[in-house]
Order: C-alpha cells, then sequence, then structure tokens
C-alpha cells in the first residue's frame, strides 16, 4: 500500500517546510480541490469562522488541546495559508488499484480524524482482496 499526502495549496513555500519534517512519502498538491470533493462525497466542504469561535466547537475541545501538545513538544506549527484553506475540510481515501474508493473518512468538523482501527480493517480487508500480506 501506498500513502500520499494531499495539500490543497502551495502557500508561500508550505509544502516545501511541511514535507521533510512531517511527512517523508509522496506529497501532491491539488489546487482543482478535486480530491477534497472526493473525501467530502463530491462537495469541497468548508466550515465556517463560526465552527472556529464556538468554544464548545469540536476544534476547540479536541483540536485545540491538540495543538497545545504538539507546541509543548516542541512542534512547529503555523498560520500560513489564506482563509480558503483555514476553512477547507479534508478527510481520508483508501483507493483500490483501480482508482474505487474502498474507505471514504470525512471531515465533518474541524480536526475530526479517522479511526485508526476502521482504517486498518479496511486496509486489511483491501489487501486481502488484492492477494498482498503482511498488513
Amino acid at each position: 500500500m501506498r500513502a500520499v499526502c494531499v495539500l490543497p495549496e502551495d502557500f508561500q513555500g508550505e509544502p516545501a517546510d511541511f514535507a521533510p519534517e512531517y511527512w517523508d512519502r509522496d506529497l501532491f498538491l491539488d489546487e482543482s480541490l478535486a480530491l477534497f470533493a472526493a473525501a467530502g462525497g463530491g462537495r469541497v466542504r468548508r466550515g465556517g469562522l463560526l465552527d472556529l469561535l464556538n468554544p464548545r466547537s469540536h476544534f476547540w475541545r479536541v483540536t485545540a488541546a491538540a495543538v497545545k501538545r504538539a507546541a509543548a513538544a516542541g512542534v512547529k506549527g503555523n498560520q500560513k495559508g489564506g482563509l480558503a484553506q483555514k476553512t477547507l475540510k479534508g478527510g481520508l481515501l483508501l483507493l483500490t488499484p483501480t482508482g474505487e474508493v474502498a474507505y471514504r473518512f470525512t471531515e465533518e468538523e474541524f480536526g475530526d480524524r479517522a479511526d485508526p482501527q476502521d482504517v486498518l480493517a479496511a486496509c486489511q480487508a483491501l489487501a486481502a482482496m488484492s492477494g498482498v500480506q503482511g498488513i
């Protein structure tokens, strides 16, 4: 299986800053947002500023705490990117060798993440269908 990361834009060299330290595999730009639409079930999903400002939102309950932990561990973040990038919601796609979607996770609230056990089970099922051993 091959894992790749897809970013929505190249803002002030951000992919070059991100890749060596945080992602050591293939990194692609999708400025057309086609993959983001696929992850969103056919449409590009965006959140509003109210989602970010609501103190009871998932962002503040979970994501902001994770950002604080990362900063305390020395992980550098940035505030690069325009408003369009900051409100873009993503997800995770697991594709078959023929390009069909075998698993889709769509970010509903900022900071949502796919359950690792669900992703592993989907990878194992896809590997079994493809005859791949050892996942």
